[in-house]
């Protein structure tokens, strides 16, 4: 048989019993309202202890603080629906006084009884610690749109990053990724935008302060982020095909596979952010050459690969951002033409094949 959920002598239950309330209870100090760290909480009964031995004054203070209907209930001194979370200054202060008789102590009273569920299904989660280690190993496996890990992390995710930041700060400052979403990114694009503590902040801003959605809020300055990369690419192919004799290639916007990852997210000052991050690309574009054809043109396929950094200042809602602005530094880059078209068509290919062939010669 379980055993119920209330204050006892056993110490150790006493403490799951605490952090229970401490959760079902906002976190805060019942009394003062200011919100604590489990480790300064203490469990106080609304209803003082020495009243169960005075079952006449208990009745009476019911009668007095509580409707019909929930004295109906039943009253265990005990129980969830007596106990409430309090700092150790407040419980030292208030020491045995209660608020008896004012419509405050009865709406604690009422508020006691509307959480003794959660209490209650709390302090025997917490208690099973192998139940409580088995939720966690599932969230932390599971699908983001899992219900059952959405559950467990309502359930107990709340105490336990408090905890952790309180004990180990340094694991809520670990980056972790974000699940950006643009219903309109190109298959081919892949974005990850990985927020640490200091982007975890200027996602607050960006959403408290500026009233943004926060995918909305990165969508311009990633689009032009990914417009920038682009461009580079069509820079390299044109730099690749002027070495090669073509003086103004007209070339297309390239095709391909763009991997962009945001791993800073930083409020610089008023209406300013700052997005940096790295980023690889593949694409392919068709180019028009010059070419010895009626025409006097020919399109040929050019290719160009690139790895690099970039970063970006944008301001909120900002859906003018120019890809101008980005600053792009790349690592490696190359650009190639395996387009047969190349060395068939091209005037300047020709031509330097003539030369050489011209120098063989003599």
């Amino acid at each position: 048989m379980v055993a119920p959920a209330r204050y006892s002598s056993n110490t150790a239950r006493n403490g799951i019993l605490r952090a229970a309330l401490f959760d079902a209870w906002d976190r805060r100090c019942y009394f003062c309202r200011r919100w604590f760290d489990v480790a300064v909480m203490e469990i106080d009964h609304l209803l003082p202890r020495y009243l169960r031995f005075d079952s006449q004054r208990l009745d009476e203070l019911l009668g007095e603080c509580l409707p019909p209907e929930l004295v109906a209930l039943g009253f265990d001194i005990d129980a969830p629906h007596n106990l409430a979370p309090i700092c150790r200054g407040c419980n030292s202060d208030k020491s045995d006084r209660s608020f008896a008789g004012s419509m405050r102590f009865t709406r604690l009273l009422q508020t006691a009884r509307d959480l003794e569920p959660r209490v209650t299904k709390l302090f025997h989660a917490f208690e099973d610690r192998h139940a409580l280690a088995k939720a966690l190993a599932t969230v932390a496996v599971a699908e983001l749109n899992d219900p059952r890990a959405k559950e467990t992390m309502t359930e107990f995710g709340a105490l336990m990053v408090n905890r952790l930041r309180i004990i180990a700060p340094e694991i809520l400052e670990t980056p972790s990724d974000y699940p950006y979403s643009d219903p309109y990114r190109d298959e081919l694009q892949r974005i990850v935008v990985t927020l640490d503590e200091t982007g975890r902040r200027a996602r607050v801003i960006l959403e408290d302060v500026y009233g943004c959605d926060f995918d909305e809020a990165l969508r311009y300055p990633i689009r032009s982020i990914v417009a920038a990369i682009n461009a580079r690419l069509i820079s390299s192919m044109s730099r690749h095909l002027f070495d090669g004799g073509e003086t103004a290639p007209d070339i297309a916007d390239p095709s391909g596979r763009v991997a962009v990852e945001v791993t800073e997210l930083v409020y610089e000052s008023a209406e300013e952010f700052r997005a940096s991050g790295r980023f690889e690309a593949d694409g392919s574009s068709d180019a028009a050459i010059h070419a010895n054809t009626d025409s006097g043109t020919a399109w040929v396929q050019v290719d160009a690969e690139a790895v690099g950094t970039f970063s970006l200042y944008f301001a909120p809602d900002d859906d003018s951002v120019d890809p101008g602005s980005v600053h792009i530094v790349v690592s490696n880059e190359d650009a190639w033409c395996d387009d047969p078209g190349w060395k068939e068509e091209s005037y300047f290919a020709l031509t330097q094949l003539d030369e050489a062939d011209d120098e063989l010669s003599d």
